[in-house]
């Protein structure tokens, strides 16, 4: 029977609609509930509520796609299962590990609707990795959308060389979340530091008084994840003393973050100053390349007047280190080597 005909069963409270649906979709959606419980009895029960449930609530305008309305009723109602059953037994840390190009054709197109479902899904506990693939008609704007309002982490996989880096190392830093709503607040003392200025992560900034609020979201810290923050600093005179004491602190830094299944922040407070101070090291000389790089980029106007900041200029830096144990470095480097000319 076609979808438009089941649906007019629904809507007449026709009870051949389970058998029709049953005959339709059974085996579809007792695979999509067998995938989230591992249980085909349990399986089975879901999909018989999938048809109780769209028999209570199928909505008065018509489903696009009746295979894809049934299924998500499945997996909504797999999931609350699975939750129920589980939380007594061991705290969850969730992830969905979403392949796309952006294009959803299929189900949730809206920017707005799928902003609402996401936000939704994470107020429940359900972390996200993005998987960017595909060329042309690839939709980032989308893919942002999925990542900055669903507790998640978005990649795009380019080539062979960015895939290799993304599911050797960097997914799996952030596979098994350790903190969420992680937010960091710097404090400088205007005896050592006359001004600053933070460099990158523009769009995660977040309101002074927002950093106490436990209701706004904030990124997360995967098991094995980095984050680095710059902040360009000019000192007072009086911090650029040479004999200034070790435990003399430039600034502080409060650091709020929940537990993954917590509603309630801790916050952990830090002093950093002159016993801090190190040479940076060769990683810490790549982050200033690429640093230079995003500014030479975006035509900063913090760039160096005099003009010592060029793409040359940072493509010696880059071959005064040892990239070659770092291919995604080495990649980077050939890069600033095209555009250096």
């Amino acid at each position: 029977m076609e979808d438009d005909r089941i649906v007019d069963l629904y809507w007449a409270r026709d009870e051949r609609v389970i058998a029709e649906s049953e005959r339709k979709y059974g085996r579809l959606l007792r695979s999509v509930s067998y995938a989230c419980l591992g249980n085909r009895e349990d399986a089975e029960e879901c999909a018989n509520d999938t048809y109780l449930e769209a028999w209570d609530a199928m909505p008065t305008a018509r489903p696009q796609f009746l295979g894809a309305f049934l299924p998500k009723i499945t997996r909504r109602i797999s999931i609350d299962r699975f939750r129920r059953d589980h939380r007594a037994k061991r705290g969850g840390n969730n992830r969905i590990i979403m392949a796309s190009d952006g294009d959803l054709n299929v189900g949730i197109s809206s920017a707005d609707d799928l902003k609402t479902y996401i936000e939704g899904k994470r107020n429940e506990g359900t972390f996200l990795s993005i998987l960017g693939f595909g060329s042309g008609n690839y939709r980032d704007n989308t893919m942002e959308t999925l990542a900055h309002n669903g507790n998640g982490v978005y990649y795009y996989i380019d080539g062979e060389s960015e895939a290799q880096k993304v599911f050797g190392t960097d997914l799996i830093a952030t596979l098994y979340t350790v903190a969420k709503d992680v937010k960091l607040q710097p404090t400088f003392d205007p005896a050592y530091v006359a001004s600053y200025r933070q460099i990158g992560y523009e769009n995660c900034q977040l309101s002074r008084e927002d950093f106490t609020d436990d209701t706004k979201d904030a990124g997360e810290v995967g098991a094995g994840h980095q984050v680095t923050v710059f902040y360009e600093l000019v000192m007072t005179e009086n911090g650029q003393k040479p004999d200034l004491a070790e435990n003399t602190a430039f600034m502080t830094l409060a650091v709020r973050y929940k537990a993954p299944d917590g509603d309630v922040s801790k916050e952990d407070t830090y002093s950093i100053g002159v016993s801090d101070r190190t040479v940076p090291d060769s990683d810490t000389e790549f982050l200033f390349c690429v640093l230079e790089v995003t500014l030479l980029l975006h035509n900063s106007v913090h760039l160096p007047s005099d003009g010592s900041v060029t793409y040359a200029t940072v493509l010696a830096k880059l071959r005064g280190l040892n990239l070659d144990s770092h291919s995604d470095r080495a990649e980077f480097r050939s890069l600033i080597k095209a555009f250096a000319g």
